[in-house]
C-alpha cells in the first residue's frame, strides 16, 4: 500500500510538471516522450533506494533520520471489547478491498475490450482504398485505428474526405500510437482510485491526435477543410482501445492546428523535467 501511494503521488507531480512545461508548444514529439515517461517513472522512482547516498551528505543526514517504514495507520471503529456480536472494522483494510476490487473490474473491462476489437478485426471483411489495407464497417462506427488496422464505413465518407482520413488514421498506425494507449490504459488500471491517473491517459490520448492532425497539415490539406470535416464527422466510440478520428476535445485541437509553429529553441524548458 505505501508502494501504491507513492506511485500515486508520482503521477500527480509527473503531471503537474506536464502541465506547467509542455502544454503549451506543438513539440507532440517531445510531448509524447514526456507523457510515456510520467507514466512509466512513479512506477520505478520508488524502487530506487538512495538513503545510503544521502548518507553521505552532511546537509541530508537529517532528512535520513525519518522512518522510512512508515505505514498506513489502522484506524479501528466500534467497540474492541470479546463479548459476542462486537465488531472491529481496520480501515486500512477495506481501502485495500476497495482499490483490489477497483482493479479487478477495470481489468475486466480491458479484456472485455480487447475481445471485441479482436472480433471486430476477424469478422469485418477487408478492402484497399487508395493502395491502404482498409476494414470496412457497416455500421456508422466513425474512422479509428489499432495498431496496423484501421476502420471506416467507406459508405459513410465523402470522397473528399477519404484521404484526410486515411492520413490521420496512418499517422496512428505508422507512429505505433496504440502503444501509449495501452500503457495508459495499465496505469489507469493500477491507479484507478487517483484522478490524476484519469486525467494523465486523457493527456496521452489528446497529444497523439494532435500528432495525428499535425501529419494531415504536414500532408499539405487545407487546415480550414479539414477542420470543417472534424466538425462534420459522425462520432460514436465503441472500443475504448482504438484511436477515434472524431476524438473528443476538438476545441483543443483545432486551437493547436491553428497555433504557431514552435521553433527549436523551445525544447530548452524541457531539460526542467530532468
Amino acid at each position: 500500500m505505501i508502494y501504491l501511494l507513492q506511485v500515486n503521488l508520482g503521477i500527480i507531480l509527473f503531471y503537474a510538471l506536464y502541465k506547467l512545461i509542455c502544454t503549451r508548444d506543438t513539440l507532440f514529439n517531445s510531448r509524447r516522450l514526456i507523457l510515456i515517461l510520467s507514466l512509466i517513472l512513479p512506477f520505478i522512482i520508488p524502487l530506487i533506494d538512495i538513503r545510503e547516498w544521502m548518507e553521505t551528505r552532511d546537509s541530508l543526514v537529517m532528512l535520513t533520520n525519518f522512518d522510512y517504514s512508515t505505514t498506513i495507520p489502522e484506524i479501528v471503529v466500534g467497540t474492541t471489547g470479546t463479548e459476542p456480536g462486537n465488531h472491529v472494522f481496520v480501515i486500512s483494510e477495506w481501502i485495500k478491498y476497495i482499490y483490489i476490487a477497483g482493479i479487478i473490474a477495470l481489468s475486466i473491462r480491458l479484456i472485455i475490450q480487447s475481445i471485441s476489437l479482436y472480433l471486430v478485426i476477424r469478422k469485418t471483411p477487408e478492402t484497399r482504398i487508395n493502395g491502404i489495407r482498409i476494414k470496412c464497417l457497416k455500421d456508422k462506427s466513425g474512422p479509428f485505428s489499432f495498431f496496423n488496422w484501421i476502420f471506416l464505413n467507406p459508405d459513410t465518407v465523402k470522397e473528399e474526405k477519404m484521404s484526410e482520413i486515411l492520413t490521420h488514421e496512418m499517422a496512428h498506425v505508422r507512429q505505433k500510437h496504440s502503444i501509449d494507449v495501452i500503457i495508459s490504459e495499465l496505469v489507469n488500471i493500477c491507479c484507478w482510485i487517483n484522478p490524476f491517473a484519469w486525467l494523465m491517459k486523457r493527456e496521452v490520448r489528446l497529444n497523439l491526435e494532435f500528432l495525428a492532425d499535425k501529419k494531415v497539415m504536414d500532408a499539405g490539406f487545407a487546415t480550414k477543410s479539414y477542420q470543417y470535416h472534424l466538425l462534420e464527422l459522425t462520432y460514436n466510440r465503441k472500443y475504448g482501445l482504438s484511436n477515434n478520428f472524431n476524438f473528443s476535445h476538438l476545441k483543443q485541437r483545432i486551437i493547436m492546428m491553428n497555433k504557431k509553429k514552435t521553433n527549436g529553441a523551445g525544447h530548452i524548458k524541457y531539460a526542467l523535467f530532468a
